[in-house]
């Protein structure tokens, strides 16, 4: 190897932007630090004081999960525009009570004094080696040219040049230091964002299979009711049909006038079956919702309420029919509910499909106490959503208000 690339392989390190864009986050690394701490605490500070008051305590606890989410997605962004890595940062949901959003709560509060740590010990190091390396030159501007540094004193231009020289080939080793102080950086940052570790990751699998197989479950029970429904009450109602127009045609020779009341009848009968069809198939799969979309479907939901209903939807594109179809039928369970128990002035319902999920919000200011049981129609729609890789949370603090919270993937 000749000198020249052993002085680029030496100086590699020192002029990498790598290094540099890893060393400016390092040192301002509290200011963001900071920040997010005095977020988490207010927040934390919020639930905790709102905790007592029903009406609002929901609120809080939404706004600080909100907080934390974002907090989140800005610690991953971080990380990769510093370091370059991308990290499975786990996002906490829409519930306060998110192990995940425990674990960004905890990253935040630990961050602040393991950032200024970090960054005053590089400060020193590099700091100390520039300033060691510039001794010769300021040296003589010290009173009797003379400066102590602990275990000897350097008095003399050729001390000065020695001290230099050594701080120089230390200077060569703090891009390696930079690296170290980031390994630990993103050690911190792995063990607290990232919860979902290979056991994790195993429970959520085996989750997700056992929510897949009660939606089987729950499909071939949906099946058996359709083929009920349609043998007790459409083959009965057709049947019925046929009956009454063999008996017209033998009215039709001898009496017309009581044929014509058997035609009538008929109409009516045939009106109810095709009633009944129509509250079948809504039942499978409305038909606005694959003919003008979701939007169109919720606003339909809301003007058959009783309940006043707002509805706001932010959609960029169009979603797969199994999310829509999903969201659809959360909502129509949610605004059940509330025109039953709920007791409520009015609804907002929030639809937001940014970010490659669906957030659904069914919220209401009825007087709370809702819960998930077992056989409720909101049971199967937990099943559904987690088959699909979605979650389902409500919450009901007695006293309200009821948020009911859907979050679905809607990348198509």
């Amino acid at each position: 190897m000749t000198a020249s690339a052993l002085v680029r392989l030496l100086l590699r390190p020192m002029v990498s932007a790598a290094t540099w864009r890893a060393g400016a986050h390092l040192l301002v690394a509290p200011l963001s630090a900071g920040a997010a701490a005095v977020l988490t605490c207010v927040g934390l500070l919020l639930v905790l004081v709102t905790a007592p008051l029903a009406p609002v305590r929901g609120y809080a606890s939404e706004a600080c999960a909100l907080t934390l989410r974002e907090l989140a997605r800005l610690d991953a962004r971080r990380l990769r525009a510093a370091f370059g890595v991308d990290l499975p940062v786990d996002v906490p949901g829409q519930e306060g009570d998110d192990p995940a959003a425990f674990r960004i709560a905890a990253y935040t509060l630990l961050r602040l004094p393991v950032a200024f740590g970090l960054s005053v010990l590089l400060l020193l190091v590099w700091g100390g080696c520039l300033w060691l390396v510039t001794l010769p030159a300021h040296l003589p501007l010290y009173e009797a040219s003379e400066v102590d540094l602990g275990l000897f004193q350097v008095s003399t231009p050729e001390r000065a040049g020695v001290v230099a020289a050594v701080a120089a080939v230390a200077l060569l080793a703090v891009p390696h230091l930079v690296r170290a102080l980031a390994t630990a950086d993103l050690a911190l940052a792995r063990t607290l964002l990232c919860g979902l570790t290979a056991a994790r990751l195993a429970a959520r699998v085996d989750e997700v299979e056992r929510r897949r197989a009660a939606m089987v479950q729950a499909v071939e029970a949906e099946r058996r009711r359709i083929e009920r429904d349609l043998h007790d009450g459409t083959q009965q109602q057709l049947l019925s049909l046929s009956l009454l127009v063999g008996r017209v045609r033998q009215r039709l020779l001898h009496d017309p006038q009581s044929a014509l009341a058997l035609v009538d009848e008929i109409q009516a009968e045939a009106r109810q079956a095709i009633a009944d069809l129509r509250s079948l198939i809504r039942g499978l799969h409305p038909p606005i919702l694959a003919d003008l979309g979701l939007d169109a479907a919720l606003s339909a939901l809301a003007a058959r309420c009783p309940v006043p209903v707002r509805v706001e939807v932010a959609l960029s594109g169009g979603l797969p029919s199994a999310i829509e179809s999903i969201a659809y039928f959360t909502v129509a369970e949610a605004l059940t509910n509330v025109a039953k128990h709920a007791q409520a002035r009015q609804v907002r319902i929030d639809v937001d499909g940014g970010g490659g999920r669906l957030h659904v919000t069914v919220a209401d200011d009825g007087v709370g106490g809702a819960r998930i049981v077992p056989g409720s129609g909101l049971t199967g729609l937990v099943d559904r959503a987690a088959a699909v890789d979605g979650r389902l949370h409500l919450s009901s603090p007695p006293g309200g208000p009821t948020v009911l919270s859907l979050d679905l993937p809607c990348a198509s």
